[in-house]
């Protein structure tokens, strides 16, 4: 499979104006393991940006800032076979929150 570096736009399921960025080097169409990538959740409406590490284990850690129980959000990104309209989760506590993603664009090498 070839391997191939993206950014990776994530839209909200429930809030038009929240989604996410992430850089990652997918392999076909699943995230490659064993490194961590960066990324950005971000709400227009408030002029939001909160940047966070998609970790190896799959979790969003937005670092030490949020020190509390929402510096960590499991995900299913490295699992998801990834495409464009195709829809991931993260959970914070008991809450799955769908994203769907919007555009998958190829980054130069």
């Amino acid at each position: 499979m070839s391997e191939r570096a993206v950014r990776v736009t994530f839209a909200s399921g429930e809030d038009p104006n929240e989604g996410m960025h992430i850089d990652l080097v997918l392999n076909g169409a699943q995230v490659k393991r064993g490194t961590e990538y960066f990324g950005v959740w971000f709400d227009n409406s408030e002029n939001t940006r909160c940047p966070f590490v998609l970790n190896r284990d799959g979790q969003l850690d937005y670092g030490a800032g949020y020190e509390d129980e929402d510096q960590f959000y499991g995900t299913n990104l490295l699992e998801a076979a990834f495409s464009e309209g195709a829809t991931v989760t993260c959970r914070f506590e008991d809450e799955d929150i769908a994203y769907k993603i919007a555009k998958i664009t190829p980054l130069a090498a």
